[in-house]
């Protein structure tokens, strides 16, 4: 049975492509912000209950991308660049 993280997990990988390409600045940090948050609750617990190596890499990964589109959204929005 999936998990309420997975969901959350899915919804923020779906949402990000989606407000990168319609340049939607709220979809973005959102998704940013969810996901930088469930990569450190990621690397705490794991995945149901799986913690190993494959989990933090995904985890770190997750962090390093949400960081990244969160910033850059954020720093578009304050320059007004479109």
């Amino acid at each position: 049975m999936m998990s309420i993280i997975f969901l959350i997990l899915i919804i923020c990988w779906i949402f990000m492509p989606v407000g990168i390409y319609f340049n939607d600045y709220v979809f973005c940090c959102l998704s940013g912000m969810f996901m930088m948050a469930l990569g450190v609750y990621m690397i705490a617990n794991g995945l149901d209950g799986i913690n190993n190596l494959a989990t933090f890499v995904l985890s770190v990964i997750q962090i390093g991308l949400g960081g990244y589109v969160f910033i850059r959204k954020t720093l578009e929005q304050y320059e007004g660049i479109d």
